[in-house]
């Protein structure tokens, strides 16, 4: 079609010449009316198919983020129809029709098609609906290129549509059952998926969203926002939808096609030559060609043929120049002279003289300047090798000590033992009768007092210690398994749970005993999916079954279906396994709003048998709202007093409130000692079980004092006389004990390296002297980890660090984040020891790791050798 109209307007040229000619006239009208009207080859407009496919996070953090549950989700499904409403088909550049082709899906632990990849039909399948339960991110973009991949929408060449995702979500995610995330996004970029991530809202784990996204973030991640929380009202994000379409334009590959040169302008027609005639008369200037077709970003048009004076095409965008235009018609020459005309057939005159050239025709204004052009990426590189394994995570925190285990069965008959030395002699005895005749007996060995032998077994077995009974109780724990908990907090809550049983004494050994401690738990999430562990249980005889239940429980990440949880206890715990004289408490443990599914009615459920007791716990900020308050008063059957809130999970297994909850639970104990003939201490642990590395960091700094100093040497040495040390190096049991000396950030000294001799530990303490200096804890910290730590641990790999910090908290800043990190690495489990009022609270929280219950406090240092502080700190470490 473009080669015939070429031709046409050739004819039309030379038509008008030939009329030029016969008339004497001036050609130019005729020339540029019918170029006009005839002779312009537009080009042809090029269809260019654009796949978008949205891929929406409705799980239970998205759900329960802002109130009223599911809000959130429905701003979401808003700024997804706002977004799709603006996908509108349309010309792009007047050379380019853009086709919109729009799908997407909605995904927690599932995912739920919205509709396939169809021309602008988004809006009228979207719902205001959620899925709660986990989050699987790398399933959904799994699921989201295969979608893509199965679409039918192609360029009309054959070639591939092209496509554009937008991932919306906060980035936390509870499982990975396809992969990773950053595995199916790769997986996705493969298919040439462009990835944008949206944010759902102001709370998110950038991390996920940074995984997500395509390479450069500054292009397909740049803060993109759904829904803006920050104001107290949803704000959907226009400007988030307007920067990614402009982006998704400015990617547009169709367009990256050479542009087609501009047409060619003609030669004009020589005039006849005459014999020797007068000169022609002067050719009118030629007319400037039309301006080639402008070019696309980035490509440079074909550059047209020259013609004689041609106009220049304008510049096309980011900074490249258009198709240049085609030269004008040079204007006709003159007409012939007077003399002669040619011959024909015949021979041929005298030619006359050619008349002057015609003036150059003068150039054609300079075109307009071109758009700015956009700056976009390329394509992305080949990935590139796996780096190295991570750092080992930090070690948890430490559990409390657990129950006395049951005594072993008896042990066969050793081998016999070497003879041990001789004893001391013991007491004289009483001088005898005279003897007869012969000389005084030996001495006799001396005897073990009753007393003697007691201390040994309560060293031994510690089978004679005291014991605390609450008579018959059946607890319930109800503990929140739901997605937005997370798995670290779910830990702690179980640890929770085992810590209280801890502090209530042996459980009933028969569950079916009218006497003694039974324990229940649920665990629940979304609807269907609650776990207990029964109060008559048979399995669950003693505490470390119970423990080892409790262990078993694992995260559910779900949704939060509160009320129906409540009704479960009762029906399947309490109603028909209750024993008939036990007191029934249960303990409610929630992170935040229950799905708005479930029947809030059921909140009171546990409220119609008055004689069960109820506590509920509400952990995070939202129960500072009046509206969640109330949600928890209802559970607690409007009783003040049993509901109790939190900042944070790790505030649960705090001394201070297991201390709480222990008098809820059992308000009033019968402590029950064994009638000894002698009495002593309460037995503690030995560290005999698992071993420990003890790493004591003592300050040395004037603000200490020489005799406090001192007391503190009396109390490292009193922990290595009381623990069970190691029999050798590479003893896998037992204790070994550390020490290091601090001032100045110049002033470290390692009194003694890790060791199992109690002789040399004693010893050397002897020798510390006290160094009145300042106090740099970071670099003391620092200092310990690379010279105690790193250089005499290899044999006992498995054994636990602990720091045991002396110190007041007042020190220098210098290098105290850097030594805490170093601490984090070394998996060291920190204690601090804090005597007198003047202390600095935020340094002691920094090297606690957060833990209050790791703070050890006293009124001055003489309360560090006393009876209770001492046996707390042993247990502790144990």
């Amino acid at each position: 079609r473009r080669e015939k109209r070429k031709m046409l307007r050739l004819e039309v040229v030379v038509l008008c010449l030939l009329l030029g000619a016969l008339t004497h006239s001036q050609t130019t009208e005729c020339t540029s009316d019918f170029i006009n009207a005839f002779c312009f080859v537009s080009p042809e407009k090029r269809n260019c198919p654009i796949n978008v496919y949205f891929t929406i996070d409705t799980s239970e953090t998205i759900a329960l983020q802002e109130p009223p549950p599911g809000s959130l989700a429905k701003s979401i499904w808003s700024f997804t129809e706002l977004f799709a409403s603006r996908l509108e088909d349309a010309e792009f550049r007047d050379s380019v029709n853009l086709d919109w082709n729009i799908g997407g899906l909605h995904f927690s632990q599932e995912q739920k098609i919205i509709t396939g990849i169809v021309r602008n039909a988004f809006k009228s399948y979207t719902n205001n609906t959620y899925l709660g339960k986990g989050t699987y991110i790398d399933c959904a973009l799994t699921n989201m290129t295969k979608e893509m991949l199965d679409s039918s929408a192609h360029f009309r060449n054959n070639h591939e549509a092209l496509r554009f995702a937008v991932v919306i979500t906060d980035g936390h995610v509870t499982g990975s059952p396809c992969g990773t995330i950053k595995e199916a996004a790769e997986r996705a970029r493969e298919a040439n998926i462009r990835i944008f991530a949206v944010a759902a809202s102001n709370k998110v784990v950038e991390t996920g969203l940074e995984e997500i996204a395509n390479s450069p973030s500054t292009v397909y991640r740049s803060n993109f926002m759904a829904v803006d929380l920050s104001k107290g009202k949803p704000d959907i994000q226009i400007e988030t939808i307007d920067r990614i379409i402009k982006t998704m334009c400015h990617n547009v590959s169709c367009l990256e096609t050479e542009g087609p040169p501009g047409p060619k302008g003609h030669r004009g027609q020589k005039g006849a030559k005459g014999d020797s005639g007068d000169p022609g008369q002067k050719g009118e200037r030629g007319r400037p060609g039309d301006p080639g077709i402008e070019g696309p970003i980035g490509q440079p048009g074909v550059k047209g043929e020259m013609g004689p004076e041609g106009q220049r095409g304008l510049p096309g965008e980011s900074g490249n120049k258009g198709a240049k235009g085609d030269n004008g018609l040079p204007g006709p020459r003159g007409p012939p002279g007077a003399t002669g005309e040619p011959g024909r057939n015949g021979t041929r005159g005298d030619p006359g003289e050619a008349g002057p050239r015609g003036e150059p025709g003068q150039p054609g204004p300079k075109g307009d300047h071109g758009r700015p052009g956009f700056s976009y990426p390329g394509p992305r590189g080949p990935s590139g090798e796996r780096g190295e394994k991570g750092n080992r995570g930090a070690r948890g925190s430490r559990g409390d000590c657990g129950q006395k285990g049951d005594p072993g069965n008896k042990g066969g008959s050793g081998e016999p033992g070497e003879p041990g030395p001789p004893g001391e002699p013991g007491r004289r005895g009483d001088p005898g009768e005279g003897g007869r005749d012969g000389d005084p007996g030996p001495e006799g060995d001396p005897g073990l007092t009753e007393c003697d032998v007691m201390n040994y077994i309560r060293e031994t077995c510690g089978c004679c210690d005291c014991e605390k009974r609450c008579g018959a109780v059946d607890i319930v724990f109800v503990i929140d398994s739901s997605e937005s908990v997370g798995l670290t907090n779910f830990t702690l809550e179980k640890n929770f749970v085992i810590n209280t049983i801890n502090r209530l004494g042996s459980l009933a050994k028969d569950p079916q005993s009218e006497t003694g401690t039974r324990v229940g738990v649920v665990q629940y999430s979304h609807s269907g999916t609650f776990q207990a562990i029964k109060l008559d249980d048979p399995k669950i005889d003693s505490l470390s079954s119970f423990k080892d239940a409790v262990k078993r429980l694992e995260w559910i990440a779900g949704g939060t279906w509160t009320p129906s949880a409540l009704k479960y206890a009762y029906d399947n715990l309490i109603r028909d396994s209750r024993r008939a004289k036990a007191n029934v408490t249960v303990v409610v443990i929630t992170d935040g709003r229950f799905d708005p599914r479930d029947d809030d009615s059921l909140l009171t459920y546990l409220c119609s048998d008055p004689s069960v007791d109820v506590s509920a716990i509400g952990i995070g900020d939202m129960f500072d709202q009046i509206e969640e308050n109330e949600s928890l008063k209802s559970i607690a059957c409007q009783r003040d007093k049993r509901v109790m809130g939190m900042r944070r999970f790790a505030d649960l297994v705090a001394e201070e409130f297991i201390d709480k909850i222990e008098h809820v639970l059992c308000p009033d104990p019968v402590v029950i000692c064994p009638d000894l003939p002698c009495k002593s201490g309460p037995a503690v642990a030995s560290c005999v079980q698992r071993p420990v590395d003890i790493v004591f960091l003592l300050d040395g700094s004037e603000r200490m004092g020489l005799e406090n100093h001192r007391r503190a040497k009396e109390f490292i040495e009193k922990v290595a006389d009381q623990l069970t040390l190691a029999s050798g190096p590479t003893d896998e049991r037992n204790a070994r004990l550390a020490l290091v000396q601090y001032g100045s950030p110049t002033e470290q000294r390692v009194e003694f390296k890790l060791t199992h001799n109690k002789t040399e530990i004693i010893d050397s303490l002897a020798r510390v002297t006290y160094m009145d200096s300042s106090s740099a804890l970071g670099s003391a910290i620092i200092h310990a980890v690379n010279n105690v730590v790193k250089g005499n641990r290899l044999s006992r790999r498995n054994a636990e660090v602990a720091f045991v910090f002396i110190t007041d908290g007042i020190t220098a800043s210098d290098q105290l984040d850097e030594g805490i990190s170093a601490m984090r690495r070394a998996e060291g489990v920190p204690t601090v020891i804090a005597m007198g009022t003047d202390t600095n609270e935020e340094v002691l929280r920094k090297v606690s790791l957060g833990d209050t219950s790791a703070i050890f406090r006293g009124s001055d240092y003489t309360v560090l050798n006393t009876g209770p502080f001492f046996n707390r700190f042993i247990r502790w470490i144990c």
